[in-house]
Formats: C-alpha cells, sequence, structure tokens
C-alpha cells in the first residue's frame, strides 16, 4: 500500500475518539458466542494495514439498554444483574456487526488480515481508494493506522489475563507465647539471684571459719 496526503488526512478526520472507542471494548467484554473466519492474530505486521472499526447502530444499542432498564424496574434484575446482562447485549451486537461486516468484505478488494469481532476492530489491507470507500459509504465508523489494532490486541490480551494472586499475610505471633517466654525469662532471673545468693552465703561461710582458726593458732603460740 502506498500513503499520500489524502488517505492521511482520511485517517486524521476519522479517528477522532475512534481509539478510545477500541480500548473501552476491553474492559466489558469477554468470550463471545458469535465466530468470525479471521484470526486475531495478524500474519503481516500491523502498521502495513489499516485498523477499521465498526460497531452496531445507536438505535439497536439504545433498544438494548431500554429492554434491559424495563427488565431491572420490573424487579427481574438486580443492579449487578442489569450491568452483566447489557454487557451481553452489548457483545452480541458488535459481534453481530462484526460478521456482518465481514461477510460484505468477501465480494470487494478489501481483505481481512485479523477481526477481534467483540472489539469491532479489524485490521485491513487493500487500494486506498477501497479504504477510503468504507468509510464514505458508512461501512466503517473509524480508519486508524494499523498499529492501533495492536494496541487493542494487546489490551484484550491483558484483560482475559488471569489476576496474580495476592500474597499471604504473614501470621502475627501468638500472644500466649510472648507471655509464656516472658515467665520463662522471669524465671530463670530468679533462678539466678538464688544461686548468686548462695554463693554469698557459701562465701561468707568460708571466711568466718577461716578467721576462728587463725585465732585459735595465734593463741597456741602464746
Amino acid at each position: 500500500m502506498t500513503s499520500d496526503p489524502t488517505r492521511r488526512r482520511v485517517l486524521q478526520l476519522s479517528g477522532a475518539g475512534a481509539t478510545a472507542s477500541i480500548a473501552g471494548c476491553t474492559s466489558i467484554f469477554s468470550e463471545s458466542e458469535g465466530e468470525l473466519n479471521a484470526d486475531e492474530e495478524p500474519d503481516i505486521d500491523p502498521s502495513e494495514g489499516i485498523t477499521a472499526v465498526v460497531r452496531p447502530t445507536d438505535e439497536a444499542l439504545m433498544e438494548a439498554q431500554q429492554e434491559v432498564m424495563a427488565e431491572a424496574e420490573d424487579g427481574e434484575l438486580d443492579q449487578q444483574e442489569a450491568q452483566l446482562e447489557m454487557q451481553e447485549r452489548q457483545q452480541e451486537l458488535f459481534m453481530s456487526r462484526s460478521i456482518e461486516f465481514e461477510g460484505a468484505m468477501a465480494d470487494t478488494n478489501i481483505s481481512i488480515e485479523a477481526a477481534i469481532g467483540e472489539h469491532g476492530a479489524f485490521l485491513l489491507t487493500g487500494s486506498d481508494d477501497g479504504l477510503i470507500d468504507l468509510l464514505r459509504n458508512d461501512d466503517v465508523q473509524a480508519l486508524l493506522p494499523g498499529e492501533e489494532y495492536e494496541e487493542a490486541l494487546q489490551a484484550q490480551e491483558e484483560a482475559g489475563a488471569e489476576p496474580e494472586p495476592e500474597p499471604e499475610p504473614e501470621p502475627e505471633p501468638d500472644e500466649d507465647m510472648d507471655d509464656d517466654s516472658d515467665d520463662d525469662v522471669d524465671e530463670d532471673s530468679d533462678s539466678d539471684d538464688a544461686d548468686n545468693e548462695g554463693s554469698d552465703d557459701d562465701a561468707d561461710a568460708e571466711s568466718g571459719d577461716g578467721s576462728d582458726s587463725d585465732d585459735a593458732d595465734d593463741e597456741e603460740s602464746d
């Protein structure tokens, strides 16, 4: 594919807000029930292609939202269930639109190199005129640089990765064990004091006996 000012201008005009649209899908979509023929991993460098963004109509999204809100107001769904239900409805609509778009490209000179259906993201290659016609005919909502597809793919992989388990907290020391240790220290200290007192008494006794013996020796000499 060749790059010209017209194509770059179209990418600039059509890209406003579209990147956020792709990234926002990664947090609300999980696995999809529908299937696309295109793989998620491209066989080419994404920079060699163009990222096309497709999405359901606003009317379809609004209708799904109103249906879920009605179920919630009737008490059929609580708040959490309503959020999950809306996510599933949106996922179905995005995938349905992606499958429809993939089928429409079968008879054109546009090649789908990769696709993330639940995000409405396609990596395309083809002539500049053919790609621009997709935008003019409202077949796609935006055309972005090919690198945007790679970022969307990475965001999807990160969203689907299992979170790392949090480390278990270290056990706190047992207070009873600390009390027992303190008691043992006190007992050992008392035992040492008793031994020291006994040693002092013995020393005094020995000292007294020695003095009496010396006095007796002196009297005999006299």
